[in-house]
């Protein structure tokens, strides 16, 4: 149900809402819209093989939002390359455009879910021992939480509400503290979750 959740519906959400919001706050094409076609596309066929492979003990993962199998993750990764590679080739073409606040969040969101997705391909490769394992985890799915689905999100409210109301940002200043101090809190959160009294230092 998470990896549904998570990948399937706030994944295919949070890199539409990218593709769609990016080019039109910016001014510009998207930069190759094949690409973002194929990103949308290995993204939905990784998922899928990922979310069979969940249910066969024997190939499938261990840890929270990490249960799919290598050959599945590659996939995933690779629409995650393709996805960061036209908005970063978007973000380049426009030059010069000052940036709005929801292009910074979905930078940040999609630098963090490849980075955090290649850690968590990754980390069962190290020989962490079960505690070890654990707390990668949960470092992982928080990360997973703060930083690239609340960045998508937020990212696209700061889009859609003032363009459902009719009227401008109140102040692209306030709006950009916001950010600076979501990316310092969110990116510390993850945090808290390796904070465990039973878990000796």
């Amino acid at each position: 149900f998470w990896n549904s959740l998570v990948y399937g519906w706030l994944g295919n959400a949070g890199l539409g809402a990218v593709f769609f919001i990016t080019p039109r706050l910016l001014g510009v094409r998207l930069a190759d819209e094949q690409i973002a076609t194929a990103a949308a596309g290995s993204w939905n066929v990784g998922l899928l093989a990922g979310l069979v492979a969940v249910y066969v003990p024997q190939i499938a993962g261990t840890g929270f939002l990490t249960e799919f199998p290598l050959p599945v993750d590659g996939v995933l990764l690779l629409a995650l390359l393709l996805a960061s590679d036209a908005f970063w080739r978007t973000l380049l073409a426009a030059r010069g455009r000052t940036l709005y606040v929801s292009v910074w969040y979905f930078g940040v969101a999609l630098a963090s879910l490849l980075g955090l997705y290649a850690l968590g391909t990754v980390a069962p490769l190290l020989g962490l021992s079960t505690t070890g394992a654990a707390l990668a985890g949960a470092f992982y799915a928080r990360a997973l939480e703060t930083l690239c689905v609340s960045g998508f999100a937020i990212g696209t409210l700061f889009y859609l509400i003032p363009r459902a109301t009719g009227n401008p940002l109140h102040s692209s200043g306030l709006a950009m503290l916001g950010w600076l101090l979501w990316l310092g809190l969110a990116t510390l959160a993850p945090l808290a979750r390796l904070v465990d009294t039973s878990i000796p230092y």
